[in-house]
């Protein structure tokens, strides 16, 4: 530390000062000999940045058909377009009915 930053007494021989974190950016610097105190700004050291991952694609749904693994469904597993067709049943046309009469 820097021997400006704070004041001693005047029998101190001014030994390296104790350092505290108080705030972010600011330590504070005790004499342990004449008890003064003093503040500094402190910028802390950037530690080895850690490499970003790849991201995840988004996904819309995590939820899949049970029988078509690759469409996404609600999460009651509804929404297959595919088994929606299938379990479509066939409906009779208004001439038909108008036929039977």
């Amino acid at each position: 530390m820097n021997d400006n930053t704070m004041t001693h007494g005047a029998d101190c021989s001014r030994p390296p000062p104790d350092s505290k974190l108080v705030k972010p950016g600011w330590l504070r610097l005790k004499c342990p000999e004449c008890a003064h105190v003093g503040s500094v700004a402190y910028v802390a050291p950037v530690a080895n940045a850690t490499p970003e991952r790849e991201p995840r694609p988004i996904t819309t749904s995590n939820y899949r058909c049970p029988e078509h693994h690759d469409i996404e469904v609600n999460w009651r597993g509804r929404g297959c377009p595919i088994c929606a067709e299938a379990k479509r049943a066939p409906k009779a046309s208004p001439w038909a009915e108008l036929e039977a009469l």
